[in-house]
């Protein structure tokens, strides 16, 4: 097991390039592989022009620094005139399987901005690198472990009176990427995920693709990572139990 001597999350704030470029998401995989360098595109960013009065910290996931995850989450944010966040979009994912992703755009929707005085609604697109680094401990090699998904997790099938059916308790969309948005690309990705006996999701996998080559089926899949349930139970205790997720993509 990886000994983590410390973390640092840190904020590089940047403007937005044009919607669309290096923006795929990351590949995943049944035990999530750390994702492969991303293209030379996006390297060597700007100076930040604009810095939030308001700034929440992204949180390290324990599971993710577990596995030794590290590198940069690209978020594309739109500001209101008041200095309040609108939407954030994913530029260049970092992973959706330990919940980095996530954990950025749970940070970055509580900034603040200093309100315009110009009559403007928006300003333009801001882009914002979040940093996620591992102090004293060097990032995890790729050791994606492909097991059979579903194995030994019961399929509830028809009624049967033994058994309780996983309740949802707590649920989190799905993030457009900049890429995704920009095709205007609307519609569902269904999965399968696996309930765990403490509530928690384990393996997910897609089983009805929406679209994989901007990214939005990997963030389908980290946001279904992300959702809480009441644990599932036969005869009475918990069981790891398959559900089905629809996550919906809408530019409404």
């Amino acid at each position: 097991m990886l000994k983590v001597l410390g973390v640092v999350v840190g904020v590089l704030i940047l403007p937005a390039l044009a919607f669309g470029q290096g923006d795929q998401g990351a590949g995943t995989s049944p035990r999530g592989a750390v994702p492969p360098p991303q293209p030379a595109s996006l390297a060597a960013p700007p100076r930040p022009t604009l810095a939030p009065t308001k700034r929440i910290d992204a949180t390290y996931p324990d599971k993710a620094k577990r596995a030794g995850v590290q590198g940069d989450v690209w978020l594309d944010v739109i500001v209101l005139a008041d200095g309040t966040v609108k939407s954030v979009m994913i530029a260049k994912s970092l992973d959706t399987v330990f919940g980095l992703d996530q954990a950025a755009i749970a940070a970055v929707r509580q900034w603040q901005y200093p309100p315009l005085t110009d009559g403007r609604a928006t300003r333009p697109p801001v882009r914002i690198v979040i940093p996620f680094r591992l102090t004293g401990a060097p990032a995890a090699v790729s050791v994606a472990t492909l097991e059979e998904f579903g194995k030994d997790v019961f399929h509830p099938v028809g009624s049967d009176p033994r058994v309780v059916l996983p309740k949802l308790k707590h649920q989190v969309a799905p993030v457009y990427t900049t890429a995704g948005l920009r095709a205007k690309i609307v519609g569902s990705v269904e999965v399968e995920a696996v309930v765990l006996p403490d509530g928690t999701v384990g393996q997910v996998r897609v089983v009805k693709s929406l679209d994989q080559p901007t990214g939005l089926d990997d963030q389908a899949l980290g946001a279904a990572r992300e959702w809480m349930f009441e644990p599932g139970t036969l005869d009475g205790k918990p069981v790891p139990m398959i559900v089905a997720i629809v996550l919906n993509f809408s530019l409404r």
